[in-house]
């Protein structure tokens, strides 16, 4: 029996996405791989013992050798978190999935992610039946259904996050004004329509156009002083309304490198949640130009980005939270992406920085005994995760 601060693990680790590129579905994967079964060890079994552990037909051929390569890692990531690893026709979180080839692999010959699709064993049997066209699981109607669900997964995983923000409305401790505003603008955001623009404008925080205004150079943080609530207020709903038209990735239970490699990219907004480390880098403190560099570290990942406190939002926020080690929930976007030093190395440009937020992680890495009191650490970062695995070697 595992310990309880042992059971976190990503959503994609090396041995259930070993399976699931040979088709075991979601479900028995995660069986298989809970009685400590590895992709190595089942090979070595014969198809009657792999049936009696739930593995099905085509997948029991694509594990003991078939000319059929698996699905690569990356392009099996992308299918998989585009749809939420959730069926794109039923939209059923509760069914284990597979990942579906929409033009057969014996015809086709393609892995593409254009010829992939997430779907439960009910419609995977009924896409794959005599009877399909009847049912109305024809190859042009699943696209459709995958098209319109993971749309659906953009704004599912944005209004995530923004309802968890609600319960907590002076959750937010720092804002990227400059950046904020740039999103807003892109996104045609109407300001002047948005609550709390009168009291921030009354307040003399932001022009006729809805844009900051005030610089408040001699403060030790940007919004010091009585009305700076009416201003907080106000960046809040610029906050919220210019997330609303975009999708943000949480990759809070996502750590790991293969993972993060095959789904991220430059341009990205995500949102990470976990402890992080404020280096301040200056001496100032009073006005802009209070660099520190925030950055969280953890089963060779490390996400990283340079904010000046002065636009922190509250003295709490700008004299402790924005310094030394917190636990804190930070919403990016990604700059660029490089492996260092056997590390994969995301840098952000961070848009909010705030308190941790109610449901949004759930995977503990390996300090997290250290939180508990299980053992004593010496040092304050995070390492390897306990399930350290490598796609490259499944069967570790």
């Amino acid at each position: 029996m595992l310990p309880e601060w042992k059971k976190g693990h990503s959503r994609l680790n090396p041995t259930i996405a070993a399976l699931l590129s040979r088709g075991v579905d979601t479900d028995a994967a995660a069986e298989l791989r809970r009685k400590g079964w590895t992709l190595g060890k089942l090979q070595q079994q014969t198809p009657e013992t792999l049936q009696s552990l739930g593995v099905r037909g085509e997948a029991i051929e694509r594990i003991l050798g078939s000319d059929r390569p698996p699905i690569p890692f990356a392009t099996l990531a992308q299918v998989l978190i585009a749809s939420r690893m959730t069926c794109c026709v039923c939209n059923n979180p509760s069914r284990g999935v597979v990942v579906h080839h929409l033009l057969d692999w014996s015809k086709s010959h393609s892995h593409d992610e254009q010829n992939l699709a997430v779907l439960c064993l009910i419609d995977h049997d009924r896409a794959h039946s005599q009877i399909a066209h009847t049912q109305n699981l024809t190859v042009p109607l699943i696209k459709r259904f995958k098209e319109r669900w993971q749309k659906r997964v953009e704004e599912l995983s944005t209004k995530a996050i923004l309802t968890a923000a609600a319960k907590d409305f002076s959750c937010w401790w720092y804002f990227n004004r400059t950046r904020l505003f740039g999103m807003a603008q892109d996104r045609s955001v109407l300001l002047q329509n948005l609550q709390y623009f009168r009291s921030a404008h009354s307040g003399g925080w932001i022009n006729q156009e809805g844009y900051p205004l005030r610089k408040n150079h001699r403060a030790n943080y940007s919004l010091e002083g009585g009305d700076g609530g009416s201003m907080y207020a106000y960046l809040k709903a610029v906050l919220d309304h210019t997330l609303l038209s975009t999708s943000v990735l949480n990759i809070s239970d996502d750590l790991d490198r293969n993972f993060l490699k095959a789904v991220l990219r430059p341009g990205h907004l995500i949102f990470l949640q976990g402890s992080y480390r404020f280096v301040e880098k200056t001496k100032r403190d009073r006005g802009p130009g209070q660099t520190v560099e925030m950055y969280r570290q953890t089963n060779g990942v490390r996400v990283s980005s340079t904010i000046d406190r002065w636009e922190a939002t509250s003295n709490s926020a700008w004299s402790s939270y924005l310094k030394g080690t917190y636990e804190a929930s930070a919403i990016m976007r990604v700059v660029s992406l490089d492996s260092l030093n056997g590390e994969f190395v995301v840098r952000g440009s961070s848009i909010a920085i705030g308190a941790p937020l109610e449901g949004m992680k759930t995977r503990e890495y390996s300090n997290a005994p250290y939180r508990r009191g299980y053992y004593v650490r010496t040092d304050q970062f995070e390492e390897d995760d306990y399930m350290g695995e490598c796609f490259e070697n499944p069967d570790r």
